[in-house]
Parts: C-alpha cells; sequence; structure tokens
C-alpha cells in the first residue's frame, strides 16, 4: 500500500467516522426531545411527538393556537435551546461530512486508484 494510498484511507476513515458521530447526535438528541415532549404532553403519539420535535427545530409557528403540537413545539424551544440547536449543529455537520466522505472517494479514485 502507497502511501497516498494510506493517506486517502485515513481521511476516509475520519470523514466516515464524523459522519457517524454527527448522525448519531441528530438521532439521540432527537430521541430526547421527543420522550421529553411526550412525558410533558402525554397525549402525544409518537408520531405527533416527532412532529413537534421537527416543528421545534424548525422554529415554524404556523401552527394552530391550542393544538398540542404546537404547544409541545414552543415549549420544546424554551426548555431545551441547547438540544435545538445540537440537532441544527448536527444537521449541518451531517451534510457536509457527507459531501466530505464523496469528495475523499473521488479525490482517491482520480489519483491514487487510477493506476
Amino acid at each position: 500500500m502507497s502511501g497516498a494510498t494510506l493517506g486517502f484511507f485515513i481521511a476516509g476513515v475520519l470523514a466516515v467516522f464524523a459522519f457517524a458521530l454527527a448522525l448519531q447526535m441528530r438521532v439521540l438528541a432527537g430521541l430526547v426531545l421527543r420522550r421529553a415532549a411526550q412525558a410533558n404532553f402525554p397525549e402525544l403519539q409518537d408520531g405527533t411527538a416527532r412532529f413537534a420535535v421537527v416543528h421545534a427545530v424548525a422554529g415554524t409557528d404556523g401552527l394552530e393556537n391550542g393544538d398540542a403540537v404546537g404547544e409541545a413545539a414552543t415549549w420544546l424551544r424554551t426548555e431545551y435551546p441547547a438540544a435545538i440547536r445540537h440537532i441544527k449543529i448536527a444537521r449541518v455537520a451531517t451534510a457536509v461530512t457527507a459531501v466530505l466522505v464523496l469528495a475523499v472517494l473521488i479525490g482517491w479514485r482520480f489519483t491514487v486508484g487510477s493506476r
């Protein structure tokens, strides 16, 4: 194995690891927020609690007043701003690291892998 191939392998492993960490942060923070919404609003089912988390992260205010999903989204935004920020950062990191993985693969293919 040449030094260039090893370098691309290490870069690829690091990029895939960063992608997995970002994806894990999105999933776990969303899970925690969904469970918090269900604990505070017992009328929310699994799907509607996820919907509340999506609206809390997106910051949409177009939900009806008195709607449990809208109230849960507002409550999540006020009670858990750090977790919502983590999800927003993880969304960006997931997109960036996915492009980075592709860039490493394409770079390897057109430099070292073409031999």
